[in-house]
C-alpha cells in the first residue's frame, strides 16, 4: 500500500514538475491562438498548432480525422486502457475567444503531453482529441457517428468559466422549424376568403407559453417567430417559428418534443392551416458525468490546493460533450478563469479573461488535475 502510494507521489509530482517547467510555451500556444481566432470547422492555425506540438513531444498525430479537416488525434504509449483528453479551440462570431476555447483546448493538451512523458511501466495509451466547432454544429457527434471515440475508455475536458466547479448538469437540447401555412386574401375586402397562417402560429405561441407553467422546472422551451406576413392588407399565407427545447433528461426532452409538436398541429388544424415542423441542428444530449472519475478529480483538485463548488451547476446549457459522456464515462468540469464569478460567457470580458494571467493559472491547474486524474485512472485500469 505504501508503495502504491509512493508510486502515485512520484507520479505526481512529475506531471506538475513537467507542466511548470512548460509553462511559458503552453501559454505562448493558447495566447497564439486567442489572436487568431477561427470559427468552427475553420481551425486549421489553432489545430496546426497544438498538432505540432504534440508532434514534437512524440506523440503520433492524425489530422485530418474523422473526416474534419481540423479534427486530430494524437496518441502515445500502447494497448488498453486509452484515456483521451479532448481540445476544443474554435471561436465565437466577432467576439473571438469569449468561451475560453484557446485555454480549455491547450490545457486538454498539455495534460496530454505531462502523462505522455510518465507512462514508463504502465499500460495504456494517451490520446488528444482535437474536436472543431463546438459552438455551432456540435463536432463531437459526428466524431462519435464516424467512430472515433471506439476504444476510449475514458475522455476528459475541462473547460473555461467563472466558477470552479466539479459539475455541470449540462442540458439535452433539440431545436425545430415551425411552418405553417395558409391561404392569402385580402384583408381588408375579403378576410374571410383567407386562412391566416400568422394565427395559427400566435395560437401555437400562446400554447407553448401555456404549456410552459406545467413543465418541470428544468424545461426551457424559448421560441421566436422568424415571418409573419408581408403586408398588413394580406392574410398571411406563411408563417415561421424557430424553438429550442431543453431539459435535463433526454427522455424528458423527447416527451416535451411530442407535446409540443401536438400543440402545432392543434393550433393549425383549428385555423384550417397546415403544419410543417423540421428538426434543425444536432440533438444535444444531456451530460451524464462519470462518478468514479470525478471523485478522483475532485482529490486531485484537493492534492493541488485548488478551491471548487461542489454543488452542481444547473443553470447551464448544452454542450456536443453531452453526447460524448452517452457512449463513454467522461467528466467536464470547469476551472475559473476570473475573480469575477458574476461575469457572463460569451462576452467581450470573457473573451479579455481568455487572454489574462489568471486565465493561464487557470489552464496550469486544470491541466495538472486532468494529468493526475488519468494517471490514476491508468494506474488502476478498467473496471468491468
Amino acid at each position: 500500500m505504501n508503495r502504491d502510494r509512493s508510486e502515485t507521489d512520484k507520479r505526481k509530482g512529475q506531471i506538475c514538475e513537467f507542466l511548470d517547467r512548460y509553462l511559458p510555451r503552453f501559454e505562448e500556444i493558447a495566447l497564439a491562438i486567442h489572436q487568431r481566432p477561427e470559427l468552427g470547422n475553420e481551425e486549421h492555425f489553432a489545430s496546426g498548432l497544438l498538432c505540432d506540438e504534440l508532434g514534437r513531444h512524440g506523440f503520433e498525430v492524425q489530422r485530418p480525422y474523422a473526416g474534419m479537416e481540423t479534427a486530430f488525434r494524437a496518441e502515445t504509449g500502447e494497448g488498453e486502457p486509452q484515456v483521451a483528453f479532448l481540445a476544443e479551440y474554435d471561436a465565437l462570431p466577432q467576439l473571438g475567444h469569449a468561451c475560453g476555447h484557446n485555454l480549455s483546448g491547450t490545457a486538454s493538451m498539455a495534460a496530454g503531453l505531462a502523462l505522455g512523458q510518465i507512462l514508463g511501466p504502465m499500460p495504456g495509451t494517451v490520446v488528444v482529441l482535437g474536436t472543431p466547432d463546438e459552438e455551432g454544429a456540435g463536432g463531437k457527434i459526428s466524431m462519435i457517428e464516424t467512430g472515433a471515440f471506439k476504444g476510449i475508455d475514458w475522455a476528459m475536458m475541462v473547460h473555461s468559466g467563472t466558477r470552479t466547479r466539479l459539475e455541470s448538469r449540462y442540458k439535452a437540447a433539440r431545436s425545430f422549424e415551425f411552418v405553417f401555412r395558409g391561404k392569402s386574401a385580402h384583408a381588408a375586402t375579403s378576410p374571410e376568403k383567407g386562412i391566416n397562417a400568422l394565427d395559427a402560429l400566435v395560437a401555437f405561441y400562446s400554447a407553448v407559453r401555456s404549456y410552459q407553467t406545467t413543465a418541470r422546472e428544468d424545461a426551457r422551451m424559448p421560441l421566436i417567430i422568424t415571418h409573419g406576413g408581408v403586408r398588413a392588407n394580406v392574410v398571411p399565407d406563411f408563417a415561421r417559428a424557430e424553438m429550442s427545447v431543453r431539459a435535463e433528461e433526454g427522455d424528458y426532452l423527447d416527451y416535451l418534443v411530442q407535446k409540443i409538436q401536438q400543440l402545432a398541429q392543434s393550433a393549425a388544424e383549428h385555423i384550417g392551416a397546415t403544419v410543417e415542423i423540421q428538426e434543425v441542428d444536432r440533438y444535444y444530449r444531456e451530460m451524464k458525468t462519470d462518478r468514479r472519475m470525478i471523485d478522483l478529480y475532485r482529490k486531485n483538485l484537493d492534492r493541488l490546493g485548488v478551491a471548487y463548488e461542489a454543488e452542481p451547476n444547473r443553470k447551464c446549457g448544452s454542450t456536443d460533450m453531452g453526447n460524448v459522456s452517452q457512449v463513454v464515462p467522461a467528466i467536464h468540469p470547469s476551472m475559473a478563469i476570473t475573480n469575477n464569478p458574476e461575469m457572463a460567457g460569451h462576452t467581450a470580458e470573457f473573451a479579455a479573461a481568455s487572454n489574462s494571467e489568471s486565465g493561464i493559472r487557470a489552464m496550469l491547474g486544470a491541466a495538472k488535475a486532468m494529468a493526475m486524474t488519468a494517471s490514476d485512472l491508468l494506474a488502476a485500469g478498467r473496471v468491468e
